[in-house]
């Protein structure tokens, strides 16, 4: 019985191991990408409730107020271009895949912080 008991916790740790282990970490791309919707989340929460400015003006100026935060995505998502199949077999370049998916990601980020203004003029 002394000789089951050890084993069985190693069974048990090996079997439940991997799903009690802590999250893998999140890639950089998706670390940057999640700054800069806080950024602009931020930047229209704040500029929704003391301006009157218009939801598309507030998206326009979340842009220049977050570009710190934007500048570290787009060199994440070149890094993560490189990873692209057509990249490494050579078909497209790294810079195309980045181009595209910061074009992608701009528009995306256009509507959610017009988005979160609306949001914000909703809780006044």
């Amino acid at each position: 019985m002394k000789r089951l008991l050890p084993l069985a916790i190693v069974t048990t740790l090996l079997v439940a191991g991997p799903a009690c282990a802590a999250e893998p970490a999140l890639p950089a791309a998706d670390d940057a990408a999640a700054s800069v919707l806080a950024c602009h989340a931020q930047y229209a929460g704040k500029y929704a409730k003391s301006t009157q400015a218009s939801a598309a003006e507030i998206a326009e100026g979340a842009f220049a107020g977050c570009k710190h935060e934007m500048d570290a995505y787009e060199t994440a998502a070149l890094e993560r271009a490189k990873t692209q199949t057509a990249v490494a077999i050579g078909i497209a370049g790294p810079q195309d895949y980045q181009r595209e998916d910061i074009a992608r990601f701009r528009e995306y980020l256009r509507s959610y912080t017009i988005d979160a203004v609306l949001k914000a003029h909703a809780l006044f």
